[in-house]
């Protein structure tokens, strides 16, 4: 495991924080995000968590990436209707978008 540069005041580079962070920033890359951006995402996460003393919950990381997706997928499906494709369409030119950009998720 490598350090993340994890805030001394959120207990800094801890075997417990490192693990927290590496389980992160894999589920956050497996959502289309670059290394570096996901642990961005992932240090803030665990901010806030921290902020709210609250225990390591990596659920809810995977909750909100899912969320962001879903929201995502609703809004691109929804352009790809408005130019006159049908549902199914638009979802086919949404998974076609995803594996042309390498994004994949479970």
């Amino acid at each position: 495991m490598a350090p993340y540069g994890v805030d001394k005041d959120q207990g800094g580079d801890s075997k417990e924080n490192d693990s927290w962070m590496e389980k992160c920033v894999t589920k956050v890359q497996e959502g289309g995000k670059s290394k570096p951006s996901a642990i961005a995402i992932c240090k803030a996460q665990l901010k806030k968590s921290k902020e709210k003393d609250s225990s390591l919950e990596f659920e809810s990381v995977e909750i909100e990436v899912m969320s962001q997706y879903n929201s995502f997928r609703e809004q691109w499906i929804r352009k790809e209707m408005q130019k006159g494709f049908t549902l199914e369409q638009s979802k086919s030119h949404f998974d076609i978008y995803l594996s042309l950009n390498n994004y994949s998720f479970i």
